[in-house]
């Protein structure tokens, strides 16, 4: 098997939805953008500059929303969104036979594609979810399944720490 290739030159994270809505939410996000500004504008430049890319699966997800500011925003981000391939079909489907938890409902698909996409392209993923210190199969968490897959991951902190994002006062 082949190294991964990156879909752009620049690509180097795969954005997973509670990564965005973290820095997105005011009222239910850990790093509301309204006071982590300098956080929301190193993901919105790497979005620009295509270091961070996602999952159509996550686009829907992220369209799934009553905020019409955000749809707003996917939309005119919409060509951070990769369209799936063979190979993240692929990597998605051993997932999911390893979890069939995230084949109950559709909207499940968005965590395995999300994995299979950083897995095909060598990123890694941006994700908000929290390693579960005891793995379940009836309860998958993007941590410990892209960690079994060999998928680096980072949370907001630890994306911030390796782009060396420095949250300062103004």
């Amino acid at each position: 098997m082949t190294d991964p290739q990156p879909r752009s030159l620049f690509a180097r994270y795969s954005l997973d939805t509670s990564f965005f809505i973290d820095l997105w939410s005011v009222d239910v996000g850990e790093f509301p953008r309204d006071v982590f500004k300098g956080v929301w504008q190193a993901l919105e430049s790497g979005v620009t500059e295509g270091k961070i890319v996602a999952s159509e699966a996550a686009e829907e997800e992220l369209l799934d929303t009553t905020s019409d500011e955000q749809k707003t925003w996917v939309r005119r981000n919409s060509s951070m969104f990769v369209p799936l391939d063979m190979g993240q079909v692929g990597v998605t489907k051993e997932i999911v036979r390893a979890y069939p938890k995230y084949a109950e409902e559709p909207k499940n698909l968005a965590d395995p594609a999300v994995i299979a996409l950083a897995k095909c392209d060598g990123l890694t993923v941006l994700t908000s979810e929290k390693r579960a210190p005891t793995h379940s199969p009836n309860k998958p968490k993007i941590p410990n399944v892209s960690q079994e897959f060999g998928v680096k991951w980072l949370n907001v902190v630890g994306w911030c720490r390796a782009e060396g994002i420095k949250v300062v006062r103004s």
